[in-house]
């Protein structure tokens, strides 16, 4: 592979700046590009496209040793004249990961998905730090276990599904990961007695009436399965130790998200962040999870839709939200922080989550006294849109938004007198004396202004716009 160029880069130039990722299986464009026969065509028709190749090629591409053994691990079939792929392998980064055959999704309860955008999401939120014990809950294919090998003693990769720790097993092989304990079990069963720094999880976390897919259905009734695992997973953290999932939840008419979710982590000994990602209504989400599973429309995927819909009237579900959880196990009075957003990760996040925890020990500890008397200064990477209205001749700002420009892009919204405020945050001066440059320029009294800015400085500092100098963040 790697003489062939088959990795993201040498893919991405195949395709004329194309990604791998946003092709089908067989799709017509992937098969024109693979056209000339050339190593990399044949690879990518292999393990990409999902099409045969003639006998001949293969050989010439991978070798008359390797071509059998290949076969004989069940990679490939090989017949007289051709070569079929039984599996997908595709780069990933500095990862060759295998997986089934996205045309083989929907057909069989075992089946195995390679790269998603929820896989994406976690190898992008989990903390990366030199710890000496990893989970892995849930590994599929192994992504998550293989990035954890990486900084890491030892990681315990489980999964109730055999067929994901036989590939997970051969993608530790195939990367170089000997540091990989793969164990086969339902939930924290395998694991039970055990302490971990860390545990990471993208659960099968989709909300069904049905237990069709492993990978998917928890077999549990609406959310009960995440609950379930936010409850049971402090108790295997040491203290200091994180959980970091992926889960889906419902919202109802009778009650907001955050009061719903909050009862999750009562009790659970741990700091708690939760991000709510995204939100579907629920026919918009059956349609979306049916099209994975259900290729053929008609008449079996409109009675599948018809079933899911009942499930969920029946119910009184409302919405289905996509969100990330991260649990700090920690002694004391914990503290729970539920968010809209971000708007968008773009890039490995894992320090982020560290300092918003940081952060978030920090305002648990100060009370009001003792933020006026703290010197904040604004975070880097922070800019600031203003939005002006034309009144009288000339542009009057009327709007403000502060932005990040790196890892998590939250947006916070701020009236032209907050971002004054901000703007004298050079960590020189306590934020008192601040809010009395205020008080003074417009005319309002101080103790008018100090809890409306109060509760707005905690705001900015808990999404990282304002730092505390003396905080240590």
């Amino acid at each position: 592979m790697d003489r062939a160029d088959f990795t993201v880069p040498g893919i991405s130039r195949l395709l004329g700046g194309g990604q791998i990722t946003e092709l089908k299986s067989r799709s017509a464009r992937l098969l024109y590009a693979t056209r000339s026969g050339r190593p990399l065509d044949t690879l990518v028709r292999l393990f990409a496209a999902g099409v045969p190749v003639e006998l001949d090629q293969a050989r010439k591409v991978l070798g008359a040793k390797l071509l059998p053994a290949l076969a004989a691990a069940g990679v490939l079939r090989v017949s007289s004249r051709s070569v079929f792929p039984l599996i997908s392998l595709l780069p990933h980064d500095d990862l060759v990961l295998a997986a089934d055959r996205p045309a083989l999704s929907g057909t069989f309860p075992e089946y195995v998905p390679g790269i998603t955008d929820s896989s994406v999401f976690l190898e992008l939120f989990t903390i990366r730090r030199p710890i000496a014990k990893v989970m892995d809950f849930g590994t599929g294919f192994g992504l998550h276990a293989l990035r954890a090998s990486l900084h890491s003693d030892h990681v315990a990769a489980a999964d109730l599904n055999r067929r994901s720790l036989d590939f997970a097993r051969f993608n530790a092989a195939l990367n170089g990961a000997p540091n990989i304990e793969f164990l086969q079990g339902d939930c924290f069963e395998p694991v039970a007695g055990r302490s971990f720094d860390l545990i990471v999880g993208n659960l099968p976390f989709a909300i069904t009436p049905s237990s069709r897919f492993i990978y998917r259905d928890s077999g549990m009734p609406l959310d009960g399965f995440a609950r379930r695992v936010v409850k049971e997973a402090p108790w295997l953290l040491r203290e200091g130790g994180y959980c970091q999932v992926l889960c889906q939840w419902v919202e109802t008419k009778e009650c907001d998200w955050r009061d719903r979710l909050q009862e999750w982590f009562d009790g659970s000994g741990c700091d708690v962040w939760v991000m709510k990602t995204d939100s579907f209504p629920p026919d918009a989400y059956a349609e979306k999870w049916i099209a994975d599973t259900e290729p053929d429309s008609g008449d079996h995927a409109a009675r599948k839709f018809d079933e899911w819909m009942e499930y969920y009237n029946s119910a009184g579900i409302t919405a289905i939200d996509t969100g990330a959880v991260a649990m700090r196990r920690r002694s004391g009075n914990n503290w729970l922080r539920m968010d809209d957003g971000p708007q968008r990760a773009s890039s490995p996040f894992g320090e982020a989550v560290l300092k918003a925890f940081a952060l978030g020990g920090f305002l648990q500890a100060a009370g009001d006294e003792a933020l006026l008397g703290t010197s904040l200064r604004i975070a880097p990477d922070i800019h600031m849109v203003q939005r002006c209205d034309w009144a009288a001749g000339e542009w009057r700002a009327e709007a403000c938004q502060l932005r990040f420009h790196r890892e998590l892009e939250f947006i916070a919204n701020v009236d032209l007198l907050v971002s004054k405020l901000v703007a004298r945050c050079t960590g020189e001066r306590p934020i008192v004396a601040l809010i009395g440059e205020l008080a003074a320029e417009t005319g309002l009294p101080t103790e008018r202004l100090v809890p409306a800015c109060l509760q707005l400085v905690r705001g900015l500092i808990e999404r990282g716009f304002l730092l505390p100098v003396r905080s240590g963040v």
